[in-house]
């Protein structure tokens, strides 16, 4: 199994690289109501020495999230982004690895407001 990750570009040219490796999933547009639950986001901003680990997100049915990200969120269908607490997520489906029997999940990955910070999310799957 290879490590290939797919890449998306932001409105501003910049690449991003998705958290999931590559599973060949069918491009199905993504649906506000599939973003709403909880999510493990992860900052993948340097810090010497310290190794991040992922803390919940929950999107909820009202358009307000809470924990790693606060804030009202809104969802552009046609780019497949949402924008959290002023930080836009460029959306994807992908395969969650981690679980088993593997499932499909919705994965992000989005840059901070100054740009120095990249996240990662992906939605947890019950």
């Amino acid at each position: 199994m290879g490590h290939v990750r797919s890449i998306r570009w932001t409105d501003e040219g910049w690449p991003l690289v998705m958290p999931e490796r590559y599973g060949a999933v069918p491009s199905v547009a993504i649906k506000e109501e599939e973003l709403v639950g909880e999510w493990e986001h992860i900052n993948m901003g340097y810090n010497y020495q310290k190794q991040f680990t992922s803390v919940s997100l929950k999107l909820n049915s009202s358009n307000i999230s809470e924990g790693a990200l606060t804030g009202s969120w809104n969802f552009d269908a046609t780019k497949q982004t949402v924008t959290v607490g002023g930080v836009k997520l460029y959306l994807q489906r992908e395969v969650d690895w981690e679980i088993s029997p593997r499932k499909l999940t919705i994965v992000y990955a989005g840059y901070s407001s100054d740009g120095k910070t990249t996240y990662w999310g992906k939605k947890i799957v019950n």
